[in-house]
């Protein structure tokens, strides 16, 4: 029996061709809570949490989300039940504004279609000025509200990814997966990062799946972790215990010196 209230990963199995991606993957995601998904490049991570969000189908096993089975649901179904994902290449609209980044995230699905807004010019102009504060305090809550009125493509990469995570915010999931939040980003963006995750879960009830290279900031944020290696989930539990096996050392040995402690 699956866990009420949180997402389950149960026996998922991927391949591409006859390369095995994922091989009866178990894991949970639960509420409230940070999960972390580890491992060395091509352990799978990226290919689980897009399977999860319906963006790749999967050729066995089960993602169930309170006990209802949502495997190889479409995105836009996902996504309506409240699950999010930040990507890896944001997808933000580069050539409208910050602000208008985020209205369009407000608006409900049949709002955002080209034809909608033909006919109900009215009734658009009118929820671009009722939502404008809510959009205000998403860019707020990220700290790029003075950048409101910039196009978004002329943001800087951190600022774009935090944007990013303003937009997927504004549709007020109950998870979000972020998928290497951190890379690219300069240590103060990384801390700001940190910061405004654990803002999320702690003050928002957002769940969180991610995955993250950075050592450092997994062990800040997760509350549990899975290491994965070829596809498969190696070793679980805390941080401390994860990073203290000998073996996840030896398989993740360009972090064994210093990083993981």
């Amino acid at each position: 029996m699956a866990e009420l209230n949180a997402l389950e990963i149960q026996g998922i199995c991927k391949k591409f061709g006859e390369t095995v991606i994922l091989n009866n993957v178990q894991a949970t995601i639960k509420p409230g809570l940070v999960t972390a998904f580890v491992g060395p490049n091509g352990a799978g991570k990226t290919t689980l949490f897009h399977i999860i969000t319906g963006n790749l189908s999967a050729d066995g096993g089960k993602i169930l989300l309170n006990n209802r089975d949502i495997t190889n649901m479409p995105p836009f179904v996902v996504a309506d039940m409240g699950i999010t994902k930040l990507f890896q290449d944001l997808r933000i609209f580069s050539d409208m504004t910050v602000l208008e980044n985020v209205l369009v995230a407000l608006m409900d699905r049949h709002e955002r279609k080209p034809a909608w807004a033909f006919d109900h010019l009215f009734k658009l102009k009118s929820f671009l000025t009722d939502h404008k504060k809510e959009a205000l305090g998403f860019l707020e809550l990220v700290g790029i509200a003075e950048h409101k009125d910039k196009m978004a493509g002329n943001l800087s990469y951190g600022q774009q990814k935090l944007l990013a995570l303003a937009r997927i915010m504004a549709r007020r999931p109950s998870y979000i997966l972020l998928d290497e939040p951190t890379a690219g980003l300069s240590p103060v963006m990384v801390n700001q990062m940190v910061e405004l995750v654990s803002k999320m879960v702690k003050e928002m009830g957002i769940s969180v799946g991610l995955i993250e290279h950075n050592m450092k900031v997994v062990q800040k944020l997760a509350d549990y972790v899975y290491f994965l290696h070829e596809g498969k989930v190696f070793c679980h539990g805390d941080a401390k215990t994860v990073f203290s096996n000998a073996e996840v050392k030896r398989i993740y040995i360009g972090l064994s010196k210093g990083e993981i402690k």
